[in-house]
């Protein structure tokens, strides 16, 4: 079985020792030099403490090695250290030039350090952002037949290149193309912190921003949902009932899922979101009330996809059949698209729905806040949806001089 480990030339030194590899392959063994040096005590196992560079390369040596060795026994060929060595000097030379430096890492493999390093820190779903990043540099790479980017090259010309490629090839929308971007960032911050060379202009990379284009219902809409007769579909009335929870509490979907009984103390819902870790406490109305006590205080468990899915099923047979237009940008490009209301419901648009509906019925903006976990009214207002008619009853209140 073929395997990798990195020891230290001299363990017991006092001053600096080489790092070698050792690769065990067919009853052999093949020792290469890596040519970085760390003192002992700054060793631990197979990696170096606290030098993140270090250890990204070594990664990548003996992933090279591996990949090497693969491509040589599909071959057929008899496999040597010699043989070995000379491939590996040559896909140093081809690669990497100017190694051995610390400093001069590959994106790919800092992405999966970024990754590693806050992996226990961040939510899943935060983490799904730099596995995206991974998968759409990985494309980038494939596309333009690079074989590793290194984080020198990521510049203003990259930027460049990688946002254009996104739009025309994969048809990315802004704010897509804006959250790969923020993630590129935040690894790159986060390189040039664990002492990476990085090139200062990516703190310069363009954030694509656009106003975010919401759907929330209105009252009426929501109590054409709440009191849907759905007869024997078990899988919609428990999708139907999961939306409209998250609707009368603002809560995210992710944390619905996940409240007990024990969360419940005298009509009020405490409880820390896993997004922000936010401390809430939300008032339940007897209709949240209703719902919970339906399942005996433990909500269905669906997947965020499937319960998108059904409430497209559910907003079809409400007949919420008004035409929703949405304008899509890509860039200096921009499309419009006319949909029927039902198609553009998910999971998310009860927790703008709550907030749309309590602002317009005369809730405080700082009580919605202190519900829904937001800091401030920008962060909350792409939850807003004020609808014409809303708009005109309060202008007409406001300015009405005979009441």
């Amino acid at each position: 079985m073929a395997n990798i480990s990195f020891w230290l030339k001299d363990p017991n030194a006092k001053t600096e020792s080489l790092i070698f590899l050792y690769f065990s392959y067919e009853g052999k063994r093949f020792k290469y030099s890596t040519g970085f040096k760390v003192n002992p005590i700054n060793w631990a196992g197979n990696k170096v403490k606290k030098n993140a560079a270090i250890n990204a390369r070594l990664s990548i040596l003996g992933s090279d090695v591996l990949s090497i060795y693969a491509t040589l026994k599909s071959k057929k060929q008899i496999i040597t250290n010699e043989l070995l060595r000379k491939e590996l000097e040559q896909l140093q030379v081809s690669t990497n030039p100017t190694a051995p430096k610390a400093n001069n890492g590959f994106l790919i493999e800092c992405i999966d350090l970024c990754i590693t390093d806050r992996k226990d820190r961040v939510q899943p779903n935060t983490l799904k952002k730099f596995t995206s990043l991974k998968f759409n540099v990985n494309y980038f790479q494939d596309h333009f037949a690079i074989r590793h980017i290194k984080l020198t090259e990521v510049n203003h010309d990259f930027y460049k290149r990688f946002t254009k490629l996104l739009y025309a090839n994969k048809k990315l929308q802004d704010t897509t193309v804006g959250k790969l971007i923020i993630a590129l960032r935040i690894v790159l911050k986060w390189c040039s912190e664990n002492g990476f060379e990085v090139p200062p202009d990516f703190k310069k990379f363009k954030i694509p921003a656009r106003e975010t284009q919401i759907i929330t219902l209105t009252q009426k809409e929501f109590l054409k949902i709440y009191s849907l007769e759905l007869g024997e579909h078990e899988r919609l009335k428990k999708a139907r009932d999961l939306f409209c929870f998250c609707a009368l509490t603002g809560l995210r979907f992710s944390d619905v899922i996940q409240i007990q009984k024990s969360n419940v103390t005298n009509g009020e819902l405490n409880f820390s979101t896993q997004k922000t870790k936010a401390n809430l406490k939300i008032p339940l109305s007897p209709m949240a009330i209703d719902i919970l006590e339906r399942y005996e205080y433990s909500l269905p468990k669906i997947s965020n996809q499937k319960l998108n899915d059904y409430l497209k099923e559910i907003g079809q047979l409400a007949e919420l059949n008004d035409p929703v237009v949405m304008i899509e940008y890509r860039g200096t490009k921009q499309e419009r698209h006319e949909y029927k209301k039902w198609e553009c419901l998910t999971s998310h648009t009860a927790r703008r729905t709550f907030v749309t509906i309590g602002l317009q019925n005369g809730m405080r903006p700082e009580t919605v806040m202190s519900i829904t976990g937001h800091k401030d009214m920008r962060t909350m207002r792409p939850y807003i949806q004020i609808t014409g008619e809303a708009k005109k009853n309060e202008l007409f209140k406001a300015w009405d001089f005979n009441k």
